[in-house]
């Protein structure tokens, strides 16, 4: 893939697109699970900022004042990463809620979630809650869901908007929130630099047990925030190619993109364990 400045990515070049994973390691809690994108998804805006106050909202919005607020939300401080994709305007809105919703609740809880009218106004999500015209359309056919994701390392939190513009457009919003953890529970077993392949299989060939560890990756910080993951997800590729189809179904990917540092570095390859969490 052309890894450009264009700010308009198909991501069906990229199997796991891993900005939704942002913040996972770090001073941030290792959280939130790597999402599939559906086909056809194009990133069209990606942000991130850190010590952001966030609030998560756990029922539909009211008006406060001038503004629109949740009528019951959780307020967390985390490193906030959030994405913008757009659909055809030929797609359905159910296969796409249903795509993402499946892989979204896997492994986490479910805080709030509507469809509908039952959401409310989707005028105040978009432009008070997210702050993103793009995402208006009518209430009859958004859709919202909120979940959390928790290890003893911290929590993660993520939220989904969809709906469909006037013109047509699917568009979908993501955010992930990581909030912060305790780093003396992060348990580095290995770190080695991307091009240091040979030393990445000794590793996994010699663990019994490669499901307890974590892969992160990150890249170089010379990059732009969206390069850097899409560099990620190559190098990720390229490490998947040379893995047996027994070491694939067990080893779980995080791409840092250049968002990592100065704690895991650039174009490093971390290996992080997680046996501790697992006994609990």
């Amino acid at each position: 893939m052309n890894s450009n400045s264009s700010q308009l990515i198909n991501t069906k070049h990229l199997k796991a697109l891993c900005i939704l994973g942002l913040g996972l390691v770090s001073s941030y809690g290792y959280s939130n699970q790597t999402l599939e994108q559906f086909k056809g998804a194009n990133l069209i805006k990606h942000d991130q900022s850190s010590q952001v106050d966030y609030a998560l909202p756990l029922a539909n919005l009211k008006k406060s004042a001038r503004t629109w607020i949740p009528i019951k939300a959780k307020q967390i401080q985390g490193e906030l990463s959030s994405s913008l994709f757009k659909f055809g305007r030929n797609e359905s809105l159910l296969p796409i809620y249903d795509f993402y919703r499946k892989q979204m609740t896997a492994s986490s809880n479910i805080l709030y979630e509507c469809s509908g009218r039952t959401c409310g106004s989707s005028n105040a999500w978009a432009n008070n809650f997210f702050n993103d015209y793009r995402l208006y359309g009518a209430d009859a056919n958004q859709y919202l869901l909120v979940v959390e994701q928790e290890s003893t390392e911290g929590s993660g939190y993520q939220v989904l908007y969809l709906n469909r513009r006037g013109a047509g457009d699917v568009m979908l919003r993501l955010d992930n929130v990581a909030t912060k953890l305790d780093t003396s529970k992060v348990n580095i077993a290995l770190q080695v630099n991307l091009d240091n392949k040979f030393a990445l299989n000794q590793f996994i060939n010699g663990q019994a047990d490669i499901q307890n560890y974590v892969f992160a990756i990150t890249t170089e910080s010379s990059l732009s925030p969206i390069e850097s993951f899409i560099k990620g997800e190559k190098e990720i590729a390229d490490i998947k190619a040379e893995l047996s189809e027994d070491a694939l179904k067990h080893i779980h990917f995080v791409n840092l993109g250049n968002q990592a540092k100065p704690v895991y570095g650039e174009s490093q390859v971390t290996v992080i364990s997680n046996r501790d969490a697992n006994k609990e």
